[in-house]
């Protein structure tokens, strides 16, 4: 999987975020990550490596089939 870009991942975060109404702390903690690289991520201050936005990937899929 290629690398995605700071904006595409903050866009991606944000959407998934404001989708399921939840802050910054909630989403943080729902994918099992720090707030502050979340915080980071969103604002395109870093991005995460290709392997660990491969993971978020199917972590968020993953989360968005058990809320069905």
């Amino acid at each position: 999987m290629k690398r995605p870009s700071a904006r595409e991942v903050a866009n991606a975060l944000k959407k998934w975020r404001a989708a399921r109404g939840f802050s910054q702390s909630q989403a943080a903690a729902e994918l099992g990550i720090s707030v502050r690289s979340l915080q980071s991520w969103e604002i395109c201050h870093y991005t995460p490596s290709a392997t660990t936005w491969a993971l978020l990937t199917r972590l968020t899929a993953l989360l968005d089939e058990a809320e069905k």
